[in-house]
């Protein structure tokens, strides 16, 4: 659970970076990940799913053009699927 904390931390931080300004898809995730971070323990089942999925689309929109973020998001995804979210 630490390192899925620190993978979406770790996000969140790479999100807020000039090199994302603007772009729509780092915004929506942004969106998605800061009340997890904000609230922990406290979101319905339904929230951690519809979290998956902003990260699922993430690591598609961002493929190609950011590779380490993808990578990370990868983990994040895989650390949610192993505590069966």
């Amino acid at each position: 659970m630490e390192e899925m904390k620190k993978g979406l931390e770790e996000i969140r931080t790479q999100i807020n970076d000039e090199a994302f300004t603007g772009e729509i898809v780092a915004e929506e995730l942004l969106h998605s990940i800061s009340p997890i971070l904000d609230h922990p323990g406290e979101l319905s089942f339904e929230y951690h799913r519809a979290l998956v999925k902003s990260l699922t689309d993430a690591v598609e929109a961002f493929e190609v053009r950011h590779p380490r973020l993808v990578s990370e998001i990868r983990v994040v995804i895989n650390s949610l699927n192993d505590l069966g979210i």
